[in-house]
C-alpha cells in the first residue's frame, strides 16, 4: 500500500551505520575512499611501500588523494619516493578516475561506501531520483522523491514483526495521522468533509462551526444512520428536525410513526419516536425543543412566524405520552434568561404544552423578542384528540401544522463567573438576567442564577428566598433553587455558597439587600423598599442567627454607611432591624440608585427570618409573610 505522507528527513542521503568494505577498492570512486580504502590502492598498484606510511601518518583519505597535484609528491614529504614513483602515482590516480566516472547521459550513479563529515560511514546513492528495492518484486521501497523527502512503497514496522507489544505499524500508523491531519484541516476551515455521519445536528455545527442550514447524516445510534434536516440558523443553530403533526390515530404516540422528512416544506405527519428524539441530547445537560407553526399546513396558519422554546433536564426525557409541565421541571425561554414552568397542563396534553399565565411566552426567530402569548390560552404540541394549538396570536387548530425542532445544551462550556459582581466587573454594559455562576470555583457546581445589574451599579446574585417552613434558622440549602425571581418559591443556597458568592475578588465587604419578591402569598408591592447592609470578612454572613452589632454590620443610609448599634432579638436569624434612628429603608430610583432612604415608617424589628419562620420588611407596613422576602448578595 502507498504511505500516504512522506517523511521528513535532515539529509538526503541513507546510511547504514556498518563498518566500510575495504575490498573492491579499485573500483571505488576516490571521494568516497577512507583512510584504509586508499592504502588498499596502494597495495593494489604496488606502491604502498612506498608511500604508505606517511598516508597512513597523514591520514590521508580518498577526497586529499583526489586533490594531490604533482607538485605535492616531493623528497619533503615523501623520501623514499623519486621522481619515477611520483609518476608512477600520478598515473594510476589518473587512471582509477576515469574508471570510476559515471557514463555520460546515463541514469546510473555510483554506489559507494563513504566518511562523512560526522565520522558515519554508509551508502551513498548520489542520484537525485534514488531508490532502495527490496524483494523478488520490488514491492518495498525507499526513494527519494525530492530535496529532504524520503517516500515509502510499502508498509513497514517498528520493533520486532511477532511482538504485538513492541512493534509499531508505522505505515497504518501514517495513514491514519494523514486522516486526522485531514479531519483537522476540515474543522479548521469549519466545513465538515462529505459523507461523514455525526450523533446530531449540534454535534455538526461544534466540530464544524461553518456548517450551514440544510440536510446532514445523523447516526441515530451504532447501526442506523438517517439524513436529516438541520436548522443552523436559529437561536444558534444545531436543531435537528424531528417530527412535523400529531399521528392521525394516536396524539400521544411515543413511537415513530410517518416517513421522515427533510424538507420542511413538506406538509407530512412523521416522528422519529421518543426514544430516538431523546438520545439526539445523549451526553448534554439539556435537551432543548422548539416548537412552531410549519409550511403548507392545511389551514393555511403563518409559517415559521413565532416560537415556543422549552428545555429540560436530560435526566428527564421528552415525553409524548404525558404533558412536558411543571411535573418534569420544564423551563420557558422568556427573551434572555430560562424560567421555571409553574403550571400543569391538562392530564389529555402530550407532548410540549403551554397555559394561560405570565409564563405563556411566544418569541420571533430571534428568540430575543418574546412576549405573552395574545391569545394567552392552554396549548399542545398534540393531545388525546389529537389536536394540535400553537396559540400565539390567533386560535389556530389543526393536526398537521406544528413542527418540533431539538438539540442538546450545556452549562459546561459556555462562559461562567464566580458571581454576578465578577460577571458585571467583565461586562460592564451587562443587562439583569440569568448567569452560569461557578460556585467556590468548583467547575461540577455551576448554576443558573439570576443577577440584578441595575440596583447601586449591579453585581448582585439572587441567593435565596423564603424561610424554610421546618427551620427558620437553617444555613444549609434548602428547596430549589430558582432563576426566575417572579417564581414565589422557598429556597437558599445556604450560608457556604452565600460566602463564597459574596466575598468574591478578595473583596473585603459582602453586601446584601433585602426586599420583598413578587407574588407573596400576601399580596405585598415587590421591589418598593429595599434595606441594605454590609458585613466585613471575617465576621462573614449567616442566617444562623440574628446579623447585628455582634457581626460589625453596617447599615445604607442613603448617602454612605454607618456602623450598626443594636443587637436584635435572640430568636432573629440572617439580616434583621431594630427600632432606631438606623432603621433604615430605601427606594429605588429610575436609575437603581437607592439614595432615597429614611427611617421606616413602621419603624419596627424586623427579619428575614426568625425561630418561628416569619419575615418581616416593615418598611411602611407590618408585613408578616413566610416568601415574601427575596435576598441580593454582592
Amino acid at each position: 500500500m502507498r504511505v500516504a505522507a512522506s517523511l521528513l528527513l535532515a539529509a538526503a542521503s541513507i546510511a547504514t551505520c556498518s563498518g566500510a568494505e575495504t575490498s573492491g577498492a579499485a573500483r571505488t570512486a576516490l571521494n568516497a575512499m577512507g583512510v584504509a580504502d586508499v592504502i588498499e590502492l596502494l597495495r593494489e598498484w604496488n606502491l604502498d611501500h612506498v608511500f604508505g606510511a606517511e598516508f597512513e601518518e597523514m591520514r590521508i583519505n580518498g577526497a586529499l588523494l583526489n586533490m594531490f597535484a604533482p607538485g605535492d609528491l616531493n623528497e619533503n614529504n615523501f623520501p623514499r619516493a623519486d621522481k619515477l614513483h611520483w609518476k608512477l602515482l600520478d598515473a594510476k590516480l589518473t587512471e582509477h578516475r576515469k574508471l570510476t566516472a559515471a557514463p555520460t547521459g546515463s541514469r546510473r550513479r555510483s554506489l559507494v561506501t563513504a566518511d562523512d563529515d560526522d565520522g558515519f560511514s554508509g551508502i551513498n546513492i548520489v542520484a537525485n531520483r534514488s531508490k532502495i528495492s527490496f524483494g523478488e518484486v520490488g514491492d518495498v521501497q525507499l526513494r527519494r522523491s525530492g530535496a529532504g523527502m524520503l517516500e515509502v512503497l510499502g508498509d513497514f514496522l517498528l520493533g520486532e514483526a511477532d511482538s504485538d507489544a513492541d512493534a509499531v505499524n508505522v505505515g497504518s500508523t501514517l495513514m491514519q495521522l494523514a486522516a486526522d491531519i485531514s479531519d483537522l484541516k476540515d474543522s479548521l476551515t469549519g466545513v465538515a468533509p462529505p459523507g461523514l455521519c455525526l450523533s446530531s445536528c449540534m454535534d455538526f455545527l461544534e466540530r464544524y462551526p461553518k456548517t450551514k442550514s440544510g440536510v446532514q447524516c445523523i447516526a441515530l445510534d451504532s447501526s442506523t444512520t438517517q439524513d436529516m434536516y438541520c436548522d443552523m440558523d436559529v437561536h444558534g443553530g444545531g436543531w435537528t428536525y424531528v417530527a412535523r403533526g400529531s399521528d392521525s390515530n394516536d396524539g400521544c404516540q411515543q413511537d415513530s410513526y410517518g416517513t421522515v422528512s427533510t424538507n420542511m416544506t413538506i406538509n407530512s405527519r412523521w416522528s422519529l419516536g421518543q426514544d430516538t428524539i431523546n438520545n439526539l441530547a445523549m451526553g448534554y445537560d439539556y435537551l432543548e425543543y422548539l416548537v412552531t407553526t410549519g409550511e403548507n399546513n392545511d389551514n393555511g396558519y403563518d409559517p415559521l412566524d413565532q416560537w415556543r422554546l422549552f428545555r429540560i433536564s436530560t435526566q428527564h426525557v421528552l415525553n409524548f405520552a404525558e404533558p412536558m409541565d411543571a411535573t418534569y421541571n420544564t423551563q420557558v425561554w422568556q427573551g434572555n434568561h430560562w424560567i421555571t414552568v409553574e403550571y400543569e397542563c391538562n392530564t389529555a396534553d402530550c407532548g410540549p404544552c403551554w397555559e394561560p399565565g405570565r409564563q405563556n411566552f411566544c418569541c420571533d426567530d430571534t428568540m430575543s423578542d418574546c412576549e405573552l402569548a395574545l391569545m394567552d390560552q392552554e396549548g399542545q404540541w398534540s393531545h388525546s384528540n389529537t389536536n394540535q394549538h400553537l396559540r400565539c396570536d390567533v386560535s389556530d387548530y389543526d393536526q398537521d401544522q406544528l413542527v418540533l425542532l431539538v438539540r442538546g445544551s450545556n452549562n459546561r462550556g459556555k462562559e461562567c463567573y464566580s458571581s454576578c459582581y465578577q460577571a458585571k466587573q467583565h461586562q460592564p454594559d451587562a443587562a439583569s438576567g440569568v448567569y452560569c455562576i461557578t460556585v467556590g470555583g468548583d467547575e461540577t457546581n455551576r448554576l443558573d442564577l439570576y443577577c440584578d445589574m441595575e440596583t447601586m451599579g449591579g453585581g448582585w446574585t439572587y441567593v435565596a428566598r423564603g424561610s424554610n417552613s421546618d427551620d427558620g434558622c437553617d444555613t444549609d440549602a434548602f428547596g430549589t433553587v430558582s432563576a426566575d425571581h417572579f417564581l414565589n418559591s422557598r429556597w437558599s443556597l445556604g450560608n457556604w455558597a452565600i460566602n463564597e458568592i459574596g466575598y468574591d475578588q478578595g473583596t473585603k465587604w459582602l453586601e446584601y439587600y433585602v426586599t420583598v419578591g413578587h407574588n407573596s402569598d400576601n399580596g405585598y408591592a415587590p421591589h418598593d423598599k429595599f434595606r441594605l447592609a454590609r458585613v466585613p470578612l471575617g465576621s462573614n454572613f449567616t442566617l444562623g442567627s440574628g446579623m447585628d452589632v455582634d457581626y460589625d454590620v453596617e447599615v445604607w443610609n442613603g448617602g454612605g454607611w454607618t456602623a450598626m448599634e443594636k443587637g436584635c432579638a435572640s430568636t432573629d436569624c440572617g439580616p434583621c432591624w431594630e427600632p432606631s434612628y438606623q432603621n433604615w429603608c430605601c427606594e429605588n430610583d429610575q436609575s437603581g440608585l437607592l439614595l432615597d432612604c429614611a427611617q421606616a415608617g413602621m419603624n419596627q424589628e424586623g427579619q428575614w427570618s426568625n425561630a418561628n419562620t416569619n419575615q418581616h420588611l416593615r418598611c411602611d407596613d407590618s408585613d408578616s409573610d413566610q416568601d415574601q422576602l427575596v435576598l441580593f448578595v454582592r
